[in-house]
């Protein structure tokens, strides 16, 4: 089989073979992008002339590399990759000019990302820690038939904009409920739900939803273990009868088996404590 680094070279190479004559002369850009949880490498067409304002579509070749090993179809996926990069080039794109922050404090959101893994991410953003994670912000740019466009905001946006962190968390904390409402993806029983938002991006910030996690406490009766399965969900179990040490391995089996890297939130489960109306640590986590 095709390794990723031959797969990179040659989709480098060929893309613009899969796309109109008009863009014979566009240049090819792979380059690493800042995500969380890691590095990925950004691959994208770009006009000869460089020009801010155009909408210019990023895939993750990393992400073309799983599809392509389906049934290592090169030709397939780099025809799909050149649909996408034919429909949303060249639109002039106002979200791309200078953003005014400030301007657009009602869109300003939160969400969490696992603090150890995002150390050089969070030394050029605007966060503050949250038990073993961090809060990190974005601002929604837009919303349209192809899903929720947000950006991370960095420390020069955030200074440009005369704002502070603490003013994006407390803008966030308005906001965010309000435009990513929880959603509970499955219950299995009045013991055991998965928790996340009504876009399914970033739902383990629902942890933060004070009133909701209030709510759900209710609904349990009681105590409720947090297993945060990945950055995009959380699974809620009723901590009577529950065995914290069973929910561990749960959770570590997983991270190891289940969620994509970049995905992963922690690897310690949590308890929200309906009498403090608060979410804490559970210690006795196996790191194993």
């Amino acid at each position: 089989m095709m390794n990723y680094e031959l797969f990179k070279k040659i989709a480098g190479q060929r893309i613009l073979e899969f796309m109109p004559e008009e863009f014979a002369e566009w240049r090819v850009d792979i380059h690493p992008v800042n995500k969380v949880n890691g590095v990925q490498d950004g691959f994208c067409v770009a006009p000869p002339v460089h020009d801010s304002m155009l909408a210019l579509p990023t895939l993750y070749l990393e992400d073309l590399y799983e599809d392509f090993i389906l049934d290592e179809d090169m030709d397939r996926v780099l025809t799909e990759a050149a649909s996408v990069f034919v429909r949303y080039s060249g639109r002039r794109s106002p979200q791309l000019a200078a953003l005014r922050l400030e301007e657009h404090v009602d869109s300003i959101v939160f969400n969490l990302v696992g603090a150890s893994l995002n150390r050089h991410m969070l030394d050029e953003i605007p966060h503050r820690e949250f038990l073993d994670m961090a809060i990190i912000y974005r601002v929604v740019t837009s919303t349209d038939e192809c899903g929720l466009n947000t950006a991370i905001i960095t420390n020069d946006l955030m200074k440009t904009a005369g704002l502070t962190e603490e003013d994006l968390y407390q803008h966030s904390m308005q906001n965010t409920g309000r435009l990513f409402p929880i959603r509970i993806l499955d219950q299995f029983d009045d013991r055991f739900m998965v928790i996340t938002n009504q876009f399914g991006a970033y739902g383990a910030s629902v942890m933060l939803y004070e009133e909701e996690m209030r709510k759900l406490s209710d609904r349990f009766g009681g105590d409720f273990y947090i297993l945060p399965s990945s950055v995009h969900e959380f699974f809620a179990v009723a901590a009577s009868g529950s065995d914290p040490v069973d929910l561990s391995r749960m959770l570590a089996d997983g991270n190891r088996n289940i969620t994509p890297p970049r995905e992963q939130l922690s690897t310690i489960i949590y308890r929200y404590v309906r009498e403090h109306q608060q979410v804490i640590r559970y210690l006795g986590y196996l790191t194993e």
